[in-house]
């Protein structure tokens, strides 16, 4: 073999080598980006609702007046909060939320009112909070007071 064809071979497999290596870079950085973008979807979190308290012991009152007691929350998680419903079981207590929706740390309140009208004794009264929360859907709090 001459001199100048061993160049042209020598050249040609040089070429391949860089494509070769070319190629393999490419896809390093495509699997590394890919590799960035499913670790960023594993860092979202579902919202996440948690409260300060989660009872409320209003003392010994007498009967008559409204007692009201705003629990406080915050929502820890990644997504957008949503309050889809507070209730209670008796009518003598109401409860509400002061708005349906809750950005990631964003603070709410859920306004709770008793009556103590007609009421004497010992009273245990349960609020009901439904939420987007997976780990906690259904959030129970509790007010308690003793009318005279």
């Amino acid at each position: 073999m001459t001199k100048s064809i061993k160049q042209k071979i020598f050249m040609k497999y040089i070429s391949i080598k860089q494509i070769s290596v070319f190629m393999f870079s490419v896809f390093i950085v495509f699997v590394l980006f890919s590799c960035k973008n499913s670790s960023k979807e594993q860092e979202f979190t579902p919202p996440s609702i948690v409260f300060n308290e989660e009872m409320h012991d209003f003392g010994k009152v007498k009967e008559g007046p409204q007692l009201e007691y705003s629990f406080q929350f915050t929502n820890k998680g990644g997504d957008t909060l949503k309050i889809y419903n507070v209730t209670t079981r008796c009518g003598c207590t109401t409860a509400a939320p002061d708005k349906k929706e809750y950005l990631t740390n964003e603070n709410g309140n859920i306004k709770v009112t008793f009556f103590t009208q007609s009421r004497n004794g010992k009273q245990d009264k349960d609020i009901h909070v439904s939420t987007n929360d997976p780990k906690n859907p259904m959030k129970t709090l509790k007010i308690t007071t003793e009318i005279k």
